[in-house]
């Protein structure tokens, strides 16, 4: 808390402080276990693999622009997230992923604004629908995907 005034509060306005700051930390800490269990919960029931032909999937990393077979999808800050989805899904066969963890993930680079990783996930979902792609995902819960 600031005041313009000095000397504002008093001791028991600091103790309050204190307690309420420690509360609300308590209350982080359990919500971020939770969307961990909510995390290795999904990945444990990861779906059956589609058939059909393999899907190439090329990424050309001067502008992160992505192609599904010889068409092309997607560039830019979404063609990076698209990217290190399909490297993880390959390297780490991971099928559920966290807006918090792709929001903290360097190689994205995403830009500051709060909304842009959403607008970027309704956008790369939203081509990958188009050109009926072999993969997309749903959303289980707020802010996981699978």
């Amino acid at each position: 808390m600031e005041s313009p005034e000095d000397l504002r509060f008093s001791y028991d306005y600091e103790n309050a402080m204190v307690t309420l700051a420690r509360q609300i930390g308590v209350s982080i800490l359990i919500m971020q276990s939770q969307a961990e269990i909510t995390e290795e919960a999904t990945a444990e029931t990861s779906p059956p693999r589609p058939g059909g032909p393999p899907l190439v999937v090329r990424h050309y990393g001067e502008d992160d622009s992505i192609f599904l077979n010889q068409d092309y999808l997607i560039k830019g800050v979404a063609g990076s997230i698209f990217w290190k989805l399909m490297r993880d899904y390959k390297e780490k066969n991971r099928t559920a992923f966290t807006n918090r963890e792709l929001r903290l993930d360097p190689s994205i680079q995403l830009p500051d604004l709060s909304d842009n990783l959403e607008a970027r996930l309704v956008l790369l979902h939203r081509r990958l629908l188009e050109r009926d792609a072999q993969c997309t995902w749903r959303r289980p819960g707020a802010g996981v995907f699978v």
